[in-house]
């Protein structure tokens, strides 16, 4: 369950300034306003805290393995019509991604994966930006899934994406944005609140479903595949 709310009090106030002053590294920022919720501390420059395992038992019918690397918080922000473009790139090479893994699913006689999925996200809770890489499959396969996810990473690092591949990405946002600012009366009170306290945590501005709209229609007409040939590369 989630903590109640409470007012944020001096107490409050000391302990974000404290954490705020630990992350030099550009860890999460205190909060500027009350909140449930305290910054959290992050040490990018470590190392995971054990090596790799993965275990087996003959009741085991289907496992995951999920890798995430974690970000300073701070790139998260977006101001300026650039961020804005950034955080399209990275939607647009998602589903790229997650077409071309479709697309070896279907072409296969016999998959070794039952999913794969590449996607980042920005969590003010957490204090990070998050890029996860996340591989379903059989026990008995998980080498051959893994092999596969990794590869077809490597390959839009290294090649980037297809002229129709972004074609095609780009029709898929715009309806999918469209469909939104259609049903945006039908938004929940829980979901604005926590867009909203995310905006105002991060100190970025906050769009309604319409403005998201108008801003992804400016944009997508300036996108090319270079632009995220260079993005996937980093």
């Amino acid at each position: 369950a989630r903590p109640a709310a409470r007012v944020w009090g001096e107490d409050d106030d000391a302990e974000a300034e404290r954490v705020a002053q630990t992350q030099s590294d550009g860890g999460a920022r205190a909060a500027p306003g009350p909140s449930s919720i305290l910054p959290i501390a992050h040490r990018f420059d470590l190392p995971p805290p054990q090596r790799f395992k993965v275990y087996t038992h003959s009741l085991l019918t289907r496992m995951s393995v999920n890798f995430t690397q974690k970000r300073p918080i701070s790139e998260a922000v977006s101001t300026t019509c650039g961020d804005f473009r950034a955080e399209v790139v990275d939607g647009l090479l998602s589903s790229i991604f997650d077409n071309r893994i479709s697309s070896r699913y279907r072409e296969s006689s016999d998959p070794a994966f039952l999913s794969i999925s590449l996607g980042e996200s920005a969590s003010a809770a957490e204090g990070c930006v998050m890029r996860s890489l996340n591989v379903g499959c059989l026990p008995g396969r998980w080498r051959d899934a893994l092999s596969i996810a990794v590869e077809e990473a490597v390959r839009m690092q290294r090649f980037g994406v297809g002229r129709e591949e972004l074609r095609l990405a780009i029709a898929t946002h715009l309806k999918g944005a469209r469909d939104e600012a259609g049903q945006s009366e039908s938004v929940t009170c829980d979901t604005l609140i926590d867009e909203l306290h995310d905006a105002m945590w991060l100190g970025c501005p906050s769009y309604d479903r319409y403005q998201e709209l108008e801003m992804l229609e400016a944009a997508m007409p300036t996108l090319t595949q270079d632009m995220l040939a260079l993005r996937a590369q980093e």
